[in-house]
């Protein structure tokens, strides 16, 4: 069951602050980069303007990069949740009862095996009707 976050915006924004604190400080200074940049470009002063456009990826790169380095060291520092091995071991015994009667249904289907009634929770299925191989049914 997923949970419900109580938590507001603020609280999650600073949260998310304190645990990566150079990915807002890459952003910022991504946006500054592009800031001047632009006004560099409107003022004709193409020279500079590359320059800091080669600062905008410079910056953005490091900002990737720390969003990298904080996500894997957050997730490493993260314990696993807890397993429940009675639940596991009870969807594992269903997917087990599913796949069998999924199984003998295509074979029943298919004619690999004698056609019997199979029980899916407790409604038994119509017996297959025997259909012509692929081979035989395209030529009709």
């Amino acid at each position: 069951m997923p949970t419900v976050s109580t938590e507001t915006y603020r609280e999650r924004a600073l949260r998310k602050l304190k645990q990566q604190p150079l990915v807002p400080a890459g952003a910022a200074a991504t946006t500054v980069a592009l800031v001047i940049a632009m006004t560099k470009m409107r003022k004709g002063q193409s020279r500079s303007f590359n320059n800091w456009l080669r600062v905008r990826i410079v910056a953005q790169g490091l900002t990737v990069a720390a969003v990298v380095a904080g996500s894997w060291a957050y997730g490493a520092a993260r314990p696993l949740p807890e397993v429940d091995d009675t639940a596991v071991a009870q969807e594992r015994v269903a997917f087990q009862d599913r796949l069998r009667v999924a199984e003998e249904v295509t074979r029943s289907e298919s004619g690999l095996a004698p056609s019997r009634s199979v029980q899916v929770t407790g409604v038994p299925t119509a017996e297959p009707t025997p259909s012509l191989p692929i081979s035989q049914s395209r030529r009709s």
